[in-house]
């Protein structure tokens, strides 16, 4: 059976907001960064090791993945851990959830899928191929 652990958060931002939005984090609860690329995300940390993603959501915009779609401002998007997607990905569609996004690779990083449980939530499933720092 796979193990299942929240890997991180993403908050979803207009153009503009992503680095006010670092720094309102990092005064509000001390979080650290530990990752930001050209395209706008950052990685905070959080004193017990959960991590939030600040991801800028603009047209035009050179995301890692596939997915972006699915992503909307002002929405979070919980990730959800797992040591093997196929087998959950099976599972979670059998207990009624929706596959928004089938697996698809995350390069260098490992693989991801979303999906809106049988209520109407969305989230997504990672699966790591690198130790996150």
């Amino acid at each position: 059976m796979p193990n299942y652990s929240i890997g991180l958060v993403d908050f979803n931002y207009g153009p503009g907001a992503v680095d006010k939005a670092r720094d309102f984090y990092r005064q509000a609860f001390g979080w650290e960064p530990i990752f930001e690329d050209d395209n706008h995300y950052h990685v905070l940390r959080s004193a017990n090791g959960t991590c939030l993603g600040l991801q800028q959501i603009a047209e035009g915009t050179n995301y890692l993945a596939g997915g972006a779609e699915f992503y909307e401002i002002g929405k979070p998007m919980v990730l959800i851990d797992t040591d093997d997607i196929d087998d959950s990905l099976k599972k979670l569609a059998a207990l009624g959830c929706t596959i928004k996004l089938d697996k698809d690779e995350m390069p260098g990083i490992g693989w991801w899928a979303i999906l809106d449980d049988p209520f109407g939530a969305r989230f997504a499933l990672r699966q790591l191929t690198i130790p996150i720092p």
